[in-house]
């Protein structure tokens, strides 16, 4: 038996018919015959071969597949070519009017977009100048759900609420109400408008601050350092002259003693006149 796939029925709109059942025992009973092989230096000739037959046998069964496909599909790919065939003009024709929609629809949405441009302009008025309409334009304004009406009505919404926060800053009479009105136009935000005076006073206090304690060292520096007075030098009071006086000494003694307490006296410098007796 061949491993060949044998058509046996092909009609569009039903299930293609073959040999699955006999082919798919025959496979089975020729993969049987390569399960468990084991590759060894032995077998590995043999294994290489079994390899290349089974890759032979699966492309050979794959490749009747895309061919059965192709034949199968001949009819389909005709009649796609035919239907696309009639359909041409069709979208020609559609193609058409459709650049013909699209530039009116683009026309109409350039329109509106003029009038909302228009009508905050004359709304604004001054308001205008610093805040132009790009800032507050809005792509959805183009889109068809929304109405002039509504559109007008939320364009006097931003205008009036941008007039009443100016009102608010120049009622607060704050010492930066220029930077403050400056940054509400540039942010459109109160909230950031009062932090911007906030923080400007905040930088000129820190600023005063530093330049005071600035000056408080440079006076510092500036006053001459007095020079340290001398403490008095303590006067020596004057030791009393010792001036030599007469001394009478009078004392009992062998003779042995009165040399020796004259040759003390001697050796102290004094002179004088032994008495004895009464």
């Amino acid at each position: 038996m061949t491993t060949d796939l044998v058509i046996t029925k092909m009609e569009p709109g039903s299930d293609i018919e073959a040999n699955f059942t006999e082919l798919q025992k025959h496979i089975e009973g020729i993969v049987a015959e390569f399960k468990g092989v084991v590759v060894t230096p032995d077998t590995f000739p043999q294994a290489k071969k079994a390899r290349a037959f089974l890759n032979g046998l699966s492309k050979s069964l794959n490749q009747r597949r895309l061919d059965v496909k192709r034949e199968y599909m001949a009819p389909v790919v005709k009649f796609e070519e035919a239907v696309k065939i009639l359909d041409s003009p069709i979208k020609e024709a559609s193609e058409a009017i459709d650049v013909q929609v699209k530039a009116f629809e683009e026309d109409e949405r350039n329109k509106k977009h003029i009038e909302i441009a228009k009508h905050y302009a004359e709304y604004a008025g001054l308001l205008a100048d610093v805040v132009p309409f790009d800032r507050i334009d809005d792509p959805k304004w183009l889109t068809k759900s929304e109405s002039l009406m509504s559109i007008f009505e939320e364009v006097e919404t931003f205008v009036d609420g941008i007039a009443k926060d100016y009102e608010t800053i120049e009622g607060l009479g704050l010492a930066h109400e220029t930077e403050a009105k400056a940054t509400l136009y540039e942010t459109l935000s109160l909230s950031k408008a009062l932090q911007r005076a906030k923080d400007i006073d905040t930088q000129l206090e820190r600023a005063k601050k530093l330049d005071e304690e600035k000056a408080a060292m440079e006076s510092e520096r500036a006053e001459p350092i007095p020079e340290p007075v001398p403490e008095p030098v303590p006067v020596a009071k004057a030791e009393p002259v010792d001036e030599p006086a007469l001394v009478t000494f009078t004392t009992k003694c062998t003779e042995a003693q009165r040399v020796q307490i004259g040759e003390f006296l001697r050796s102290l410098g004094l002179a004088g006149t032994f008495r004895v007796g009464a």
